[in-house]
């Protein structure tokens, strides 16, 4: 899933803070970590390789590296995006789809985000007008945390790297547990932790000359079209479900299923197996209850012959 965490701090090195931060998030990323230094800006990354596992390590920059990005989600159509900017002129050094990111804020500005189709949380530095770029996916399926105070800027994939920062104070946010033991969920951008934000979904923050400001960059326009059947309706249910598995089939390494015998992960299953996925790894939990869902989800793989 990849991790990353961010400083920044004028007159400070904060290259052993931030290799105590990467080291809380490893198991977000087990394969490689690196940081990354520009004037007041410290950036690390933790990776979990998934797309390019030889050239693929973080940050990824442009062609004359003014331009780095530490990255966490994957980038569905990546490989469309990047052959319209190879016709731009852009040359890339990479397969990864971290890549393409810099490259299109290179030719679009953040105007590019709501291009994505994706899953993602990423800070993009511009050296050259030393300015940073926040942003997280639609949905907010990725997680962006970020402490700002005096000056400082503190943001990360985990609290518990920005909590280690010296500046932060560690408090509870009680008014944040308040709603969360009545609603099981955190509102808005509140978080558990006091004066720690998480960045909203489909929303990017640009951080320039000690200035944050929030903004977003993508709604979701409802529209219901009534004169369709439902033969028609159940049609494009099917087509929309088999592209979106398709798409989040791109991988370098062996891709499996989580398994609970319901709707949703049963046709994940189903349309793998339309797809021609030759091996498909499935996994279920139990915890010897009546309520476990093992037999359904036992099922689905027997009947789609899933390696289970």
């Amino acid at each position: 899933m990849c991790g990353f965490a961010g400083i920044f701090e004028r007159g400070k090195d904060n290259r052993k803070l931030m290799d105590s931060m990467l080291e809380s998030i490893r198991h977000r990323g087990p394969d490689a970590g690196s940081v990354y230094v520009h004037g007041e800006f410290t950036l690390g990354h933790r990776r979990l390789s998934i797309i390019d596992l030889c050239t693929g390590d973080q940050p990824v920059f442009n062609e004359d590296k003014s331009l780095g990005v530490i990255f966490n989600g994957e980038i569905y159509n990546f490989r469309e995006l990047r052959e319209e900017l190879e016709t731009k002129g852009h040359r890339f050094y990479t397969q990864s789809d971290t890549e393409v990111l810099v490259h299109l804020y290179e030719e679009y500005d953040t105007g590019f985000l709501h291009r994505l189709n994706g899953i993602f949380a990423f800070a993009l530095l511009d050296t050259h007008r030393e300015r940073l770029i926040l942003a997280r996916d639609h949905f907010g399926v990725k997680p962006l945390h970020y402490f700002l105070k005096n000056g400082i800027l503190v943001f990360g994939s985990e609290h518990k790297s920005i909590i280690l920062h010296p500046a932060y104070s560690r408090q509870i946010n009680y008014k944040a547990l308040h709603v969360h033991l009545n609603l099981r969920y955190t509102q808005g951008e509140e978080t558990l932790f006091q004066d720690i934000k998480r960045l909203p979904p489909a929303h990017f923050a640009v951080f320039e000359k000690g200035l944050f400001t929030v903004n977003r960059y993508w709604d979701l326009k409802m529209h219901t079209d009534r004169t369709m059947t439902e033969s028609a309706a159940l049609e494009k249910i099917n087509y929309y479900l088999r592209q979106a598995v398709q798409r989040q089939l791109v991988s370098d390494v062996p891709i499996g299923v989580y398994l609970s015998g319901g709707l949703d992960s049963s046709a994940i299953v189903q349309k793998m197996s339309e797809l021609g996925v030759p091996e498909i790894n499935t996994f279920t939990l139990g915890f010897n209850e009546p309520t476990d869902e093992l037999p359904d989800a036992q099922r689905i793989a027997d009947h789609f012959g899933t390696n289970h």
